[in-house]
């Protein structure tokens, strides 16, 4: 034991993977999850992993096990923040909540009954009860109202809405560290234009808000 002095690499990923969170049941046992919508699991103490793909839409930022076959997922599915959860061990993974006002960050369990999630916009969501109340239930016929073009992007970003915008709406562009990079609003526009000038070559998080939705959407900017 040297107390963390010295690390060794155990898995590298090629291509652009950013990992956000990784949990470890017992010196064997482990997941971690990826800013590109996968889970990876191992059994031999980091020696090899599979990968669970959440799908191109999923970005997730936590995960807990509240005991070996219990464990939760934290992230966001496009139009909000979304919790997954297996009851088997990891084999399969359901939806378990979902909350379109915030995106949800990182998730801790003091006991298999409490627990908490905190999010964006000072979120802080409290259980007692294993997590079985959901909070803010998206209706399940929502659509994306805007879309991002050009994806990859090098210099500028533009943001277009199926229809002419007459509110506030506000962009972040949000890196994969949950940091706040850039904050636009707009109030009457059906096109926003987003200077990307400086921001270096990686994965971001275009967060569309407006009095009635929020949106999520991976960005790839090339510099």
């Amino acid at each position: 034991m040297d107390r963390g002095d010295n690390w060794s690499t155990v898995y590298s990923t090629t291509g652009m993977e950013s990992f956000q969170s990784i949990y470890f049941i017992n010196g064997s046992v482990g997941f971690a999850v990826s800013g590109e919508g996968k889970a990876f699991s191992t059994v031999n103490g980091g020696q090899t992993w599979e990968v669970y793909d959440f799908g191109d839409y999923n970005y997730l930022f936590s995960v807990f096990f509240v005991n070996a076959m219990t464990s939760y997922i934290l992230g966001a599915d496009g139009y909000g923040g979304v919790v997954y959860k297996t009851e088997d061990g990891g084999a399969s993974w359901f939806t378990f909540l979902k909350d379109k006002t915030s995106m949800l960050s990182s998730v801790y369990f003091t006991d298999p009954q409490t627990g908490y999630i905190v999010g964006g916009d000072g979120l802080i969501l409290k259980t007692t009860t294993g997590g079985t109340v959901t909070v803010n239930e998206p209706n399940q016929t929502i659509t994306s109202c805007f879309s991002i073009y050009p994806n990859p992007a090098v210099d500028q970003l533009n943001i277009s809405s199926q229809q002419e915008v007459h509110s506030k709406v506000t962009v972040s562009i949000i890196n994969l560290s949950g940091q706040f990079l850039s904050e636009n609003v707009c109030y009457s526009s059906q096109t926003i234009q987003i200077d990307l000038t400086g921001f270096p070559t990686g994965i971001y998080l275009v967060k569309i808000q407006t009095p009635e939705s929020i949106e999520t959407k991976k960005l790839l900017v090339l510099q």
